[in-house]
């Protein structure tokens, strides 16, 4: 089962690749990467904004996701973090439970 908790995290990466993270003011040592993927954004909002009423939201047309197994000092967790590389931002966007 995953949720969908709120997103607020700080990640440390090297290379890219996330090491550590906090979480609910908890840090976590990211043991093991479980995998990565692609996703592409909603890209026809971009573009509505852009042509519409002047300021747009910045939305991500694609993020990369690292599914990792991190632990800290209550144990274990598995998470899938999303890395918006336009503006250097990390979002948790699901914890398997």
């Amino acid at each position: 089962m995953t949720k969908r908790p709120p997103g607020e995290v700080t990640v440390t990466a090297v290379d890219g690749v996330p090491t550590r993270l906090r979480w609910r003011d908890r840090s976590y040592l990211v043991e093991q990467v479980l995998t990565h993927w692609v996703e592409s954004g909603a890209w026809w909002q971009v573009v509505a904004r852009r042509v519409g009423a002047g300021t747009a939201t910045p939305i991500p047309l694609s993020c990369t996701v690292w599914r990792v197994e991190a632990r800290g000092t209550r144990g274990s967790i598995v998470v899938d973090l999303a890395h918006d590389a336009d503006a250097d931002r990390w979002t948790l966007v699901r914890l398997a439970d």
